[in-house]
């Protein structure tokens, strides 16, 4: 027969080493189920940013464009508008990487758990790429959007003085002295237009110089006209001839400063290595971490 203060003591211990197992076999879930999440976390955020590195490298080819490269290239606001596209694209993808390493439950720290810590790591360095990325898109953004602008009013330009270069007999042009002064008006138009754009980084040569030669073409126009409505050959030359210089200034500097300064351009260089931005994470996916 179990002696009474035998029978506790068993029950005592028996006690204790019941609810040690179920600590530990809890403790054992619960790092299990908090590695699991971690695990899923970095797995989802990495597979998140494959498909954001494919939409970096699509981008990343855009700064091989003509537009950027050819000062000739007939199809610069094309070429513009479908980097704009695949800038839209990005945005796009980037808000779903950005939400992907947002969606993490949080879990208390597992300080032996080396998945708990790889996602630590995946969640800093996704915050990392989308500060990043986001910035640099942004700039990229209004570099085009600029250039398309100054294209649209440069080509305004050229049509305007073409319609004054063209002129073999100024003397035909004196009942229409009107137009010339509505050439004169335009072109200043132009001018005052390109003083109000947003010009992003590196590219204030451009705005500078294009004002300045658009006004004096302004100026060139006015003196035309003011010659032909007043008969004076001295004025209409003058006039005239200041029109061709800023044309030949355009022709031979304005035309391709463009594709000049791109060549240096800050911007699109980190486009370029945006897919670089990526590499980390998609590595640690490849290697199975």
């Amino acid at each position: 027969m179990i002696k009474p203060l035998r029978l506790r003591s068993f029950l005592l211990y028996g006690g204790i080493a019941a609810i040690l197992l179920v600590a530990v076999a809890g403790a054992y879930v619960f790092v299990f189920q908090a590695n699991s999440r971690s695990d899923q976390y970095s797995q989802r955020v990495r597979q998140s940013a494959i498909a954001l590195n494919s939409s970096f490298a699509k981008l990343a080819k855009t700064v091989q464009l003509d537009v950027f490269n050819n000062p000739d290239a007939a199809h610069k606001r094309a070429d513009l508008d479908s980097v704009l596209s695949d800038i839209s694209s990005v945005k796009t993808q980037l808000t779903d990487f950005k939400n992907s390493a947002n969606q993490r439950q949080p879990i208390p720290h597992i300080g032996l758990s080396a998945s708990y810590r790889d996602a630590d790591i995946t969640q800093g360095h996704a915050a990392d790429i989308t500060d990043q990325s986001a910035d640099v898109i942004e700039q990229y953004q209004q570099l085009a959007l600029f250039l398309k602008k100054f294209y649209a009013i440069d080509d305004n330009f050229i049509a305007i003085t073409g319609q004054l270069n063209g002129v073999s007999n100024l003397d035909s042009l004196a009942p229409d002295s009107g137009q010339v002064y509505s050439y004169g008006s335009q072109l200043a138009g132009l001018a005052d237009e390109i003083d109000k754009l947003k010009v992003p980084f590196g590219y204030s040569q451009l705005q500078t110089e294009a004002a300045a030669i658009y006004r004096k073409s302004s100026q060139g126009a006015n003196l035309l006209a003011y010659g032909l409505t007043t008969n004076n050959d001295t004025y209409k030359s003058s006039g005239i001839y200041m029109v061709e210089q800023a044309t030949d200034e355009h022709d031979d500097k304005l035309a391709n400063l463009p594709t000049d300064q791109a060549q240096t351009s800050y911007v699109l260089t980190q486009v370029g290595d945006l897919p670089d931005k990526t590499d980390g994470i998609i590595a640690a996916a490849d290697n199975g971490y």
